[in-house]
C-alpha cells in the first residue's frame, strides 16, 4: 500500500480541522490544510511519523516554502504542483506572502 500526504496552505485553515483521510485499493490519501508554512512543516513531520511515502504539497507553497517541507522530512519524496504567482492569492508569489 502507497500512503501520500497533500498539504494546501490557504488563510484559516486549522490542520487539527481541516483534514480527510482517502482510502483507496492501492493508494491511501492524507489530505491536510494549514494557515502557514510553519504549521505546514509540522503536518509534513506527522504525515511523515504516520509512514507517509510520499508528500506533495499545493502551489501555495513557494520555492521557501517547499525547501522548509523537505528539510523538516528527509527521506520522504517531496513533490509540488507549480504556480510561480499563484492564481488564488491575488497572483503573488506565496513567498511573498507566507
Amino acid at each position: 500500500m502507497f500512503n501520500c500526504g497533500f498539504i494546501f496552505v490557504t488563510e484559516g485553515c486549522n490542520p487539527a480541522v481541516d483534514h480527510t483521510f482517502i482510502p483507496g485499493d492501492s493508494i491511501n490519501m492524507q489530505v491536510v490544510g494549514v494557515s502557514s508554512y510553519s504549521e505546514g512543516v509540522e503536518a509534513a513531520k506527522t504525515l511523515a511519523a504516520a509512514g507517509a511515502n510520499a508528500i506533495e504539497l499545493c502551489p501555495g507553497f513557494g520555492v521557501e516554502g517547499v525547501a522548509k517541507i523537505k528539510a523538516a522530512v528527509p527521506g520522504v519524496p517531496v513533490g509540488v504542483i507549480r504556480f510561480d504567482y499563484h492564481v488564488c492569492m491575488d497572483n503573488q508569489s506565496p513567498d511573498d506572502l507566507f
